[in-house]
């Protein structure tokens, strides 16, 4: 019987910072072929190596006793490290059998969004560092520390004139400052006032 020992394997480029994560499960495959008769079938790697030569790191990373093993393993690799979005990972896309949903064209979708998102935080980044910005969030800390002071003293006013009795000068009985106004018109003080 054949020898068939299915693996993973990870590639690396030095000089350009790429790097590739793949499996190899063909029938009667074993490492003893990596870098020998079979180099990737990754048509992405393959013109990777056309335009920038042979990656200077290869690795057989892990070995298996059938392919479905191989390609799971593979496919959570691919998923935990993110490669597929990644901008220094040549793998376009993860034959993703713990979460199918995320298909080839699903992936091509979430690196256009990372692609994006990445743009964004760089004109963030360049705002956030500008001079306009430094100039609003100087103004908005200004605004914010007025805006607690004026808190705190309005706290403080209303914890005096509801805690400061008075003496009311036409009825002679006590009320609260808080109540100055609704005492003074109450029917009670009225009375008081009108019999003075």
């Amino acid at each position: 019987m054949a020898e068939y020992m299915p693996y993973t394997y990870f590639i690396s480029w030095s000089n350009t910072g790429m790097k590739y994560y793949g499996v190899r499960y063909k029938k009667g495959c074993t490492p003893k072929d990596f870098w020998v008769s079979y180099k990737t079938s990754s048509n992405y790697v393959k013109k990777y190596i056309e335009e920038n030569g042979e990656p200077d790191i290869k690795e057989i990373r892990k070995i298996f006793a059938d392919g479905s093993q191989a390609r799971e393993w593979e496919s959570r690799v691919l998923t935990r490290i993110n490669a597929t979005v990644r901008e220094d990972y040549l793998n376009k896309w993860a034959r993703n059998i713990a979460h199918p949903e995320l298909s080839s064209a699903n992936m091509i979708v979430l690196r256009q969004d990372v692609q994006f998102e990445t743009k964004r935080q760089q004109g963030l980044k360049q705002y956030n560092d500008s001079d306009a910005a430094r100039r609003f969030r100087s103004k908005v800390l200004t605004e914010r520390n007025r805006s607690d002071k004026a808190k705190k003293k309005s706290s403080e006013l209303a914890t005096l004139r509801n805690y400061s009795l008075k003496e009311c000068l036409n009825c002679h009985k006590e009320f609260n400052l808080g109540n100055f106004v609704k005492h003074t018109k109450s029917m009670k003080c009225q009375k008081e006032k009108d019999n003075d």
